[in-house]
């Protein structure tokens, strides 16, 4: 299964006002840090987590960097904070809880951690921190502890999920497991700029659930502002796919080739495009050097779209949970999941 990619951040043209259920209640507004407030994901975390009343800090290793999503004047009067932080130097976590007050995490995973950030972790749990969210990876199908290293990203999530089990605990984590990130297609902006019409991307036959950001963000701070894996109305989740509730996967509703995908796109800026293959070689340095990922994520990354077009691993609309986890958007957050073409209309000054 393909991983999730974890992309730069740009200024996306969704709504500036999250979306939130009618059911969602508050019974007391908590204090939440977020690890990557610059990142797609993690503004929309931040933004839908400040809707829904919580206090929202932005822990980033650099407090003066700009938040593309997030003005200056919405960050005022917001009233969000920042804060100084970096999950790849745990010393710097214990002074962030503490001067924030918070108790409730946005976390990611730190591609340079040798330890499954269990030392990041283990210091966010010290310092008062007692309910985590991460953004975690489709990759990890298997139990976690059962994950092994042929796929690097499926593997580097599992040591986060088995760190975050072993430090917190159940209950006091959920791990988000979304599939094909819709921002995937971002990668292709610099060939539609230069004016070409013939696309070259790998395996483009491949097909993938394009899960816009702000339904991860949404679901993330609807489960952070309410500290525990229930459904948007509040109430148990007595329908799980994991009974301990420490993880939900996500998945986008519509499944679309690669091909298909910059169809819409050129739909919607009024091109058209063909594709071509790239070979492996060229596929392999595409995702180094667009899914900022190692040569071990690299090389997974295109066996599984391999694997993917070629049958020998399930494609997304074959898997037998495909309709229950593309309904855990609204399950959990109260609000519908964004289809691919409408992400696409709402940014397309993006790939013009």
């Amino acid at each position: 299964m393909l991983a999730t990619h974890h992309p730069s951040s740009v200024t996306l043209q969704s709504s500036t006002q999250p979306e939130i259920s009618p059911l969602f209640f508050i019974m007391a507004a908590p204090k939440i840090l977020i690890f990557g407030p610059t990142g797609n994901v993690g503004s929309w975390v931040a933004r839908t987590a400040q809707a829904q009343g919580a206090k929202v800090y932005f822990a980033m290793r650099d407090t003066t960097k700009t938040i593309p999503s997030i003005s200056p004047e919405e960050e005022k009067k917001g009233g969000y904070e920042r804060v100084q932080a970096d999950l790849s130097q745990p010393e710097t976590l214990h002074k962030a809880v503490k001067s924030t007050g918070a108790t409730r995490a946005f976390i990611y995973l730190i591609h340079s951690s040798t330890d499954g950030m269990r030392s990041a972790i283990t210091a966010l749990k010290e310092a008062g921190i007692t309910f985590i969210v991460f953004l975690s990876s489709y990759a990890v199908q298997e139990e976690k502890r059962a994950v092994g290293t042929k796929n690097w990203i499926s593997w580097a999530h599992a040591q986060v999920e088995i760190s975050l089990e072993d430090v917190f605990g159940p209950s006091h984590y959920v791990a988000l497991r979304p599939a094909y990130f819709a921002t995937n297609s971002l990668a292709w902006v610099p060939q539609i700029k230069s004016g070409n019409t013939k696309l070259r991307i790998p395996v483009p036959e491949s097909k993938f659930d394009w899960i816009a950001p702000e339904d991860m963000g949404r679901v993330a701070a609807s489960i952070l502002v309410r500290g525990s894996l229930t459904t948007a109305s509040g109430e148990p989740d007595t329908d799980a796919e994991d009974p301990k509730g420490t993880y939900i996967y996500l998945m986008g509703p519509q499944i679309l080739a690669q091909a298909d995908a910059l169809k819409v796109i050129g739909r919607a800026i009024g091109k058209e495009f063909s594709v071509e293959a790239l070979s492996d070689e060229e596929a392999f340095q595409y995702f180094v050097d667009n899914f900022h990922v190692n040569a071990d994520g690299a090389k997974g990354l295109v066996n599984t779209l391999k694997d993917t077009a070629s049958g020998a691993v399930k494609e997304f609309s074959s898997d037998p949970m495909y309709e229950k986890r593309a309904a855990n958007t609204l399950k959990y957050s109260g609000v519908e999941p964004t289809p691919f073409e409408k992400w696409v209309g709402e940014n397309k000054s993006l790939y013009a």
